[in-house]
């Protein structure tokens, strides 16, 4: 699976990992996919694959998620190319993936159309124009969902309004561990910011990983670019804090930092197999070592290719390939 995406220059790249823009639209004349007939779920990928061959977008790889392998469907989702409910292969799935992973459209996913863009860093404005193109370019060949009075119309009444979702994975270790993360929430909740865990709403906080997204996708004035300017806002906030917090971390706490980096590599070279958490946490606290000189660097491109390559899920061949991975990161020895 190409992670490509991940060679391109980004913004914060030390602190942040990878910035996401999500756009939810739906074809005005059918049902969402949930109230949707196998027909029509259909019908409503044929019409976007053919909107989907103007500019830019003629580029994207179709996929018929049905006719692909279970192995191959989740394969896609442990790359970030499609959601986990995308990997059943209901009739009528289809994703147009860019060859280097940083964009798709899935269709008949929650939404008729699900637009998703990546970047490496932090770079929300970046990613909201990619998709903001993309639908310009869609609509020219669709009639979308839309009401004066609520704006665009999506499954989800959370989504209703701009159907936007904008989130920054960031890795704060120092802020973590130093216990400084809670007072910095309520300058991110001021910004219209919210903290979520590694794998969004809902999910706990592992290996000091935290996507930073906006609290709501609707406003009467129905202006995205607030969003993106209060993820932007929240995320440097806590990139400075962390900045400020990695400083003052080596300082305070030398010894046990080093010790926690000798027991974390001891038990990355013994482990048979490892379940996703403490896989986070090990990599976590490689990455960390790295950054404070305890040990040889761990470029940011790498830590974020190993988050990808991790995988969400258990079982005891995913669990074998964790602990092969991480053992590629390890470096000979402490400094």
């Amino acid at each position: 699976m190409s992670f490509e995406w991940l060679e391109q220059v980004g913004e914060e790249r030390e602190i942040a990992v990878s910035t996401r823009a999500r756009l939810a639209r739906n074809l005005a004349e059918f049902p969402f996919p949930h109230r949707a007939s196998v027909t029509e779920r259909k019908r409503v990928a044929q019409l976007v694959r053919e909107a989907a061959k103007a500019g830019e977008l003629a580029q994207l790889k179709p996929y018929e998620l049905e006719k692909l392998e279970k192995n191959q469907r989740l394969a896609l989702v442990a790359a970030q190319r499609i959601s986990p409910q995308m990997a059943d292969g209901t009739p009528g799935r289809w994703a147009l993936l860019a060859a280097d992973g940083s964009f798709s459209i899935l269709v008949n996913e929650e939404d008729h159309l699900r637009l998703q863009a990546l970047a490496p860093g932090c770079e929300p404005q970046k990613v909201f124009e990619r998709v903001s193109a993309a639908e310009r370019l869609l609509a020219r060949g669709l009639e979308l969902a839309w009401d004066d009075r609520l704006g665009f119309l999506t499954t989800s009444l959370a989504n209703v309004g701009t159907g936007l979702r904008l989130s920054v994975l960031l890795h704060l270790p120092a802020l973590t561990l130093l216990k400084e993360l809670e007072p910095q929430k309520e300058a991110v909740c001021l910004l219209g910011g919210t903290i979520r865990g590694v794998h969004g709403e809902g999910s706990l906080p592992t290996g000091a990983l935290y996507q930073i997204s906006h609290e709501i996708t609707y406003r009467p004035e129905n202006d995205p670019l607030l969003f993106v300017r209060s993820v932007q806002g929240a995320a440097q906030v806590l990139i400075a804090a962390e900045q400020s917090a990695r400083e003052r971390l080596l300082v305070r706490h030398p010894y046990s930092l080093r010790t926690s980096w000798e027991q974390a590599a001891a038990r990355i070279r013994e482990a048979d197999l490892l379940e996703e958490s403490e896989a986070l946490e090990l990599l976590s606290n490689r990455r960390l070592s790295g950054v404070l000189a305890l040990t040889e660097p761990l470029a940011p491109t790498e830590f974020a290719e190993a988050l990808l390559e991790l995988g969400k899920g258990s079982g005891s061949r995913l669990g074998l390939a964790r602990a092969a991975l991480l053992r590629r990161y390890l470096p000979l020895s402490l400094r």
